[in-house]
């Protein structure tokens, strides 16, 4: 049976920031965490779910339960529910004050990228980018639950295999990673929520996206000044994104403008090869 987290790790708070997911989506989970003596607390708007919207509940809601999971001291670790759409809606809303109390790890991904950015920017919390709590018996292999591990010991550096990575641009594959979500990403340019990237390793990935529509973001990306002041650009995986050789002509195409190494097919994004990673954790990539 797989420990999906360390000892540490005895209270789990589920949240919905971004889009619904049946509660039947859980069943499994629930099984496992029970089994491992995890307490689960599914915080109350989690599936207020109005069937004429697409989020999981109204703004307030999904705002009042993150607060709600941050106040409840036995709560350890904060998992959101999935992603989608609708988490950027919270920043404005959200109490940051109270979430510079504790230091909670804060997990998922993909739509969670703003909230994870927003964390990172103002110190708060520990944002880990994660499988999200629907697919988490999927995604998390042993070798994901070594370094989620990690990532919630505070465990400052890992080392990754170069394993099936492929090499676009030579330079120092080590620092400080950010990883995120290309569409969620670029919707944050220009707002209070998004910090420095200079000397960060910056990893990317996508779902759904028509090459053309990448095209689009990296030039976002190269003139709001991003991708020059980054240490290196990582591609995850782009699932439904185009093929494989458009892709790599994209990345091979804006490598110039990062003074850097550049990566493609690094463990990262919608897809069963997952490495989780804390926002700011030293990562090296090794042979």
């Amino acid at each position: 049976m797989k420990i999906f987290f360390p000892e540490n790790i005895k209270h789990i708070a589920i949240v919905a920031p971004s889009s619904f997911a049946p509660e039947s989506q859980l069943t499994q989970l629930l099984e496992i965490l029970d089994k491992q003596k995890i307490k689960v607390s599914i915080m109350k708007n989690v599936f207020k779910h109005n069937a004429e919207t697409y989020f999981s509940s109204d703004v307030q809601s999904r705002v009042d339960d993150i607060h709600s999971a941050w106040r409840d001291r036995s709560v350890d670790l904060i998992w959101c529910l999935r992603g989608g759409y609708g988490g950027a809606a919270l920043l404005d809303y959200i109490d940051w004050d109270l979430l510079r109390t504790r230091s909670i790890p804060f997990l998922g991904y993909s739509d969670i990228t703003s909230l994870h950015c927003a964390m990172y920017k103002k110190g708060v919390g520990i944002p880990i980018t994660a499988p999200v709590a629907i697919c988490a018996n999927e995604f998390l292999s042993d070798l994901a639950i070594d370094y989620m591990h990690k990532a919630i010991l505070g465990v400052d550096e890992i080392v990754i295999s170069r394993d099936n990575i492929i090499n676009i641009q030579q330079g120092d594959c080590s620092g400080c990673a950010i990883c995120a979500n290309m569409t969620v990403l670029a919707s944050l340019i220009g707002t209070e929520y998004l910090s420095d990237f200079k000397d960060k390793i910056l990893i990317l990935e996508d779902v759904g996206e028509e090459v053309e529509k990448l095209d689009r973001l990296l030039l976002q990306f190269k003139q709001a000044g991003i991708l020059s002041s980054c240490k290196g650009v990582f591609f995850g995986n782009f699932k439904n994104c185009g093929n494989k050789e458009d892709l790599l002509k994209l990345f091979d195409k804006f490598k110039v403008e990062i003074n850097g190494p550049v990566l493609s097919n690094f463990p990262f994004g919608h897809q069963v090869q997952f490495v989780p990673i804390k926002l700011g954790q030293f990562i090296k990539i090794q042979d």
